[in-house]
Formats: structure tokens, C-alpha cells, sequence
């Protein structure tokens, strides 16, 4: 019995704290530039130093950086090297704000937007003038869906948001030109090579999920309300189930 309390009392309240570490280094971008969190959630350092602002970027499979930075579609790894420049876009002067960039004709035709890789790593999907698709192998941008800027009401492509994991769909946000509000942008998903599903869901106040073989697509959206804040779709037809 004495042995048991002498145990006890030496022993330590403190409770153990498990040391944190993130799956995987982290990038984002701050003050116009790239910066990357280490695993040990803690190191912080610029990962890429470009004389003027990056608008914005993607990580590769394999660990390139693809941005946009002074119009021009940029690759490198994550240090800065092998710096290479596929495609350069006009000089554009600078836009009071969003909508404005949104609504900006030259802007529209000309402006390199939202890298987003291929899950392969072999390709680049961006904005300009429509959707364009970059082939590391060839070194060539096949644009795939053109901003049609005459017909009336024309819906354009603002971003790229994700590439399916197999490669064969792209989901992207549209709005009608001219927009009017930051909330008029919505959601749409494009088989590459086939049809576009437009407006699937608003771009702002929702989420999404891929299955790991891109055969459903998950649409959370809060503004539908509880009956319909998360829909279960089938990335070929876009029929949606309410779950």
C-alpha cells in the first residue's frame, strides 16, 4: 500500500503534448509573393522571389510551382530554380478592383489568370481570352473554350478552380458579362472535349469534393438551406442527388 501512494505521488501531472507536424509543407502567397510553411508548422520561408507581384499559384504533383506573375505563366520549382516563362502576356496597367477587372475588355481578352495543374503535372489549365490548356510535352496552350465577347450576355470564364483527379474534367467560375455584383459569379464544370455544365452552384459560400476517381462530385452550398446544403453529382451528367 505504501509503495502504491509513493508511486503515485511521484508520478507527473503534466500532460504529455504530442509534437504537431503538418502532412506536408505548405505555400501561400503573401505581400505578392510565394512563401512556404515547413512540415515542423514552424519555418517559414520565401519561396520565390519575382520582381513584381504573383496573382496567383498552384503546386504540382511533382513539386513545381506554376504562378502568374507581370502577365506571364511562370513555372519553377520550389526554390526558385529552373525558372522558365511559357507563355508571356501583354503589359496590362492596373485595374481599380475586382468587378472592374472583371468587366475590363482588354483585361478579358488578354489577362493570364488561375494556373491550375493537371494531376498528372503535365499540364497547365488557365484563364486567358477563355480556357486555355498548357502542354509541358509539346510547349504548347491549345485554347479549348473561347470568350465569346459579342453574342448578348455572354458568360466568361473567371478562374480555374480544380482538375478533376482523373484528369478529365475541369471545374471553373463563370459570371455573365457585364457582372454587377461579387456575389453574381457561379460554378461550372467542363468535360474536357465535351460539354460544359453551366452554373452548377454560386462561386461564394460554398465547397466541393472530388470522389478519388472523379466519378461524383460533392456540392456543398449554404445558401440552398438544409434541405439541399449538400448534393452528391455525377461528374458525367451533373445529376445531382440531395444528401
Amino acid at each position: 500500500e505504501q509503495e502504491s501512494e509513493s508511486t503515485l505521488e511521484m508520478s507527473d501531472p503534466t500532460p504529455r503534448i504530442e509534437k504537431f507536424e503538418l502532412p506536408a509543407s505548405l505555400f501561400y502567397l503573401q505581400n505578392g509573393q510565394i512563401w512556404q510553411l515547413d512540415q515542423d508548422a514552424q519555418t517559414v520561408r520565401q519561396a520565390i522571389h519575382e520582381p513584381d507581384p504573383i496573382d496567383a499559384f498552384d503546386l504540382s504533383v511533382n513539386g513545381m510551382l506554376a504562378y502568374i506573375s507581370k502577365n506571364s505563366l511562370i513555372i519553377s520549382d520550389t526554390n526558385g530554380n529552373n525558372r522558365q516563362i511559357l507563355r508571356e502576356g501583354l503589359e496590362l496597367p492596373p485595374v481599380a478592383d475586382e468587378l472592374a477587372n472583371l468587366n475590363d475588355l482588354d483585361q478579358i481578352a488578354t489577362a493570364l489568370r488561375t494556373p491550375c495543374w493537371s494531376p498528372d503535372g503535365r499540364k497547365i489549365a488557365f484563364i486567358e481570352n477563355g480556357l486555355q490548356v498548357f502542354d509541358l510535352e509539346t510547349r504548347q496552350s491549345e485554347l479549348i473554350w473561347r470568350h465569346e465577347i459579342d453574342t448578348e450576355k455572354p458568360n466568361l470564364f473567371e478562374s480555374v478552380v480544380s482538375w478533376s483527379p482523373d484528369g478529365k474534367y475541369l471545374l471553373v467560375s463563370q459570371y455573365t458579362y457585364p457582372i454587377e455584383g461579387k456575389a453574381h459569379r457561379w460554378l461550372s464544370l467542363l468535360e474536357i472535349g465535351g460539354y460544359l455544365h453551366v452554373n452548377i452552384a454560386p462561386r461564394v459560400g460554398g465547397s466541393f469534393a472530388w470522389t478519388p476517381d472523379a466519378s461524383h462530385l460533392f456540392l456543398a452550398i449554404a445558401s440552398f438551406g438544409s434541405n439541399r446544403s449538400l448534393m452528391r453529382c455525377e461528374s458525367g451528367t451533373m445529376q445531382c442527388q440531395l444528401i
